[in-house]
């Protein structure tokens, strides 16, 4: 039983990998494209947008007109406290 459930999360973390690798390595000439069935997921696609555009954290900031540590925070908490 424990098996099993090692073995999920086991799986689930190797998806996410494979995410991240295709996310950060695509062909910058080739868009990568990006859907969200549920606005809650909003938070977790502008993460995915910024690596597929291949912004870290302070190239962002400075597009935004923002700190650094304030789009890690915002990252952190899944934008919770961003505004318009």
């Amino acid at each position: 039983m424990h098996r099993d459930s090692y073995q999920s999360q086991v799986d689930e973390l190797k998806e996410q990998i494979a995410e991240y690798e295709a996310l950060v390595n695509h062909d910058y000439h080739e868009p990568i494209v990006l859907k969200i069935n549920d606005i809650n997921h909003l938070p977790q696609l502008l993460i995915k947008a910024r690596m597929a555009a291949k912004l870290s954290q302070k190239e962002l900031a400075d597009l935004a007109g923002l700190t650094e540590s304030q789009i890690k925070l915002y990252e952190d908490k899944d934008y919770e406290s961003a505004s318009f």
